[in-house]
């Protein structure tokens, strides 16, 4: 993951160039492309939910593929329903 370091300009300028840059980067994703212009017309408080919850169940995901265990989604210990239980890590 790229880590953006911010260097002159305002805050929203800033933001904005670095966010065009991912959005225009080969290296970028066509998921992540398109989900981040789906998540940039939502309510900011609602897509920065969803994308942890989206998050967590990746991190479950990726878990079980390098253990080799496999369990249903439900025993996933950092997703129970729709509340996130463990954020950062």
């Amino acid at each position: 993951m790229k880590r953006f370091i911010w260097t002159g300009g305002n805050v929203k300028d800033r933001k904005r160039s670095e966010l065009e840059k991912l959005l225009s980067d080969p290296a970028t994703s066509f998921w992540l492309k398109a989900a981040l212009r789906s998540a940039l017309t939502r309510d900011p408080l609602d897509a920065e939910r969803d994308a942890g919850t989206l998050y967590l169940v990746l991190r479950c995901r990726a878990e079980q593929a390098l253990t080799g265990e496999v369990t249903p989604m439900q025993a996933c210990p950092h997703v129970r329903g729709n509340v996130r239980a463990d954020r950062d890590g």
